[in-house]
């Protein structure tokens, strides 16, 4: 980004003066605001006049330090909207002046790219080398006409003969060695750059276009400041404040900010909003109806808070994704992320056969339902999901439960794509009404006949495989020791019936009990063990399949 700059020299002032340096930081914080309302991530930057009007670049530099230390835009900070920034500031000047005083404030200002950055960075740099090819014949070649005209940009045609003779500057003015380039050419170097950040390191999540990381970082943030012992926080609203710092990219945005809100609705009437979540949102229950009330309530409930105290600033609104986003942090074990157009997307590609509805007809019930149809899915994929516990940090919560990574593909699967090409299967429902309009009555009335004794068998069969789930539940592992090819000698240290974790030397890793996954760790016993486990693993088989042609034949 550039942003109209002037010359303190041609306006006769000092960029020591107050009111220049107001002025100044006014017009960097405008800036700022318009990138975080755009929603950029990856920022470049001019030096604000410090290369071709002189300014002072320690000055310039403190400035845009303060400006992104105090930034705020509807309580969100800078660390909220960008992820990188980077500054066209290399000068003409054999010492680099310009380059020292922004790197003694900017070179270590948000984070250090961590190991697996790195890693992933090199990856990626190898498979764009050949991208680079492509474009670096071009952007050389910009470079060196910038740097040919470097010396002379600021003289006249008169000055550049007279001094160069008349086929003009034909060779570059050297500086230390070296031929400089404007900050034109440096932003758009950096540029290029900020677009290949945005295939590598901001990107890490199996290469998509998005760091999505921050999910798990954002309930473990949560979790961490919400649950802490009582003296901990003097009042709600500085728990909640602790709690919310990673919902930047998570519920809020540039445009809506509903957690803002709660903080803002809170100083006004601080009792009234510490009721509607203790009393209304996280009220204890694992009735699924009981909690959509709960949600509709508090929805209810806040949005006439809202309009008696801020009714023109709908960003504090709230809605069922972002108050999903509460009971996912508050019981993540029980509760499902809800985002509708990505939910929609899913039950229509997949053939789900229950409605999730929307406004009055829509069923938390049955988005449940189809998460936990994904969650079945994703644990049938120990190889898939060691790679996605690979990729956790310790900045994220360990979702053992996978309630989250199945909201993660609900929302990418939408948002990156991976829909295209494919078409969305006809549902049971449609199939039976297309049959029935083709038989006759007597033969419609048999077909319902076969329809409900085969609902009815497929029901008892199925009560019989539930009962006996009971005999697995009670087989525990937990501090069994298992050795590993891979990762040596470890500890159970917890299970889900065929589900364990294991603890390793310095890491923790989950599987699969089943004949079939043979990345497993091994037992003392290990035939006896895994025989039981695998027997348990086609029951539940079994019944997902029970279950799927019940809900076709009631579709």
């Amino acid at each position: 980004m550039a942003a109209t700059m002037f010359s303190m020299r041609s306006l006769q002032v000092r960029l020591i003066s107050d009111k220049c340096r107001n002025m100044l930081y006014s017009r960097i914080t405008g800036m700022l605001k318009v990138a975080a309302h755009l929603e950029y991530q990856v920022l470049v930057l001019g030096a604000f006049g410090c290369g071709a009007f002189g300014n002072d670049a320690k000055v310039v530099s403190d400035l845009f330090y303060k400006a992104l230390k105090e930034f705020d835009y509807d309580g969100m900070k800078a660390k909220d909207f960008f992820r990188r920034i980077d500054f066209a500031v290399l000068d003409r000047t054999p010492d680099q002046y310009n380059f020292k005083e922004f790197s003694r404030n900017f070179s270590d200002f948000y984070r250090e790219e961590d190991n697996e950055e790195i890693q992933y960075a090199l990856k990626k740099m190898k498979e764009t080398e050949v991208k680079l090819d492509q474009i670096r014949g071009s952007m050389i070649g910009g470079a060196i006409g910038d740097a040919l005209g470097y010396a002379v940009e600021f003289s006249s045609e008169n000055e550049i003969f007279g001094t160069y003779g008349a086929d003009g500057i034909t060779e570059y003015k050297l500086s230390g060695g070296k031929a400089l380039i404007s900050d034109d050419t440096q932003m758009s170097l950096f540029t290029a750059n900020g677009i290949l950040v945005g295939e590598t390191r901001i990107d890490l999540l199996y290469g998509t276009e998005h760091y999505e990381l921050f999910k798990w970082e954002a309930i473990k943030t949560w979790r961490d400041e919400w649950f802490k012992p009582a003296e901990s926080f003097p009042s709600f609203g500085e728990r909640f404040s602790a709690a919310r710092k990673g919902l930047g990219w998570f519920m809020d945005n540039s445009r809506m900010h509903p957690s803002t809100g709660v903080v803002k609705l809170w100083e006004k009437e601080p009792e009234t909003v510490e009721k509607l979540f203790n009393e209304v949102l996280f009220a204890k229950t694992r009735d699924v109806n009981k909690l959509q009330n709960q949600m509709d309530t508090f929805i209810e409930e806040y949005e006439l808070l809202r309009q008696r105290h801020f009714p023109g600033n709908w960003s504090y609104k709230h809605d069922r994704h972002s108050i999903s986003i509460f009971l996912a942090m508050n019981d993540p074990d029980f509760n499902y992320v809800f985002k509708s157009s990505e939910a929609h997307a899913m039950a229509k590609y997949t053939d789900f056969g229950f409605a999730i509805g929307a406004g009055g007809s829509f069923s938390l019930e049955n988005y449940y339902r189809l998460c936990d149809e994904i969650v079945g899915a994703l644990k049938e994929h120990p190889t898939l999901l060691e790679k996605h516990f690979d990729k956790l940090t310790d900045k994220c919560y360990r979702d053992e439960s996978l309630h989250l990574l199945a909201f993660d593909l609900i929302y990418c699967c939408n948002t990156y794509g991976y829909y295209r090409g494919l078409v969305a299967p006809v549902t049971g429902k449609t199939i039976r009404k297309t049959v029935k309009n083709e038989l006759t009555p007597e033969q419609a009335a048999k077909a319902e006949a076969e329809r409900e004794a085969r609902i009815q068998n497929l029901e008892q069969e199925l009560s019989e495989l539930e009962q006996s789930i009971s005999d697995y539940v009670d087989i525990s592992l937990i501090g069994v020791q298992v050795t590993s090819g891979k990762y040596g000698t470890g500890t159970v240290v917890s299970q889900d019936i065929n589900r364990v974790t294991v603890r390793f030397p310095g890491i923790e890793r989950f599987f699969i009990l089943d004949e079939k996954y043979a990345a497993r760790p091994r037992f003392e016993n290990d035939d006896e063990i895994v025989s039981v486990f695998t027997k348990y693993g086609r029951v539940q088989e079994r019944i997902k399949a029970i279950q799927k042609e019940i809900k076709l034949l009631n579709a």
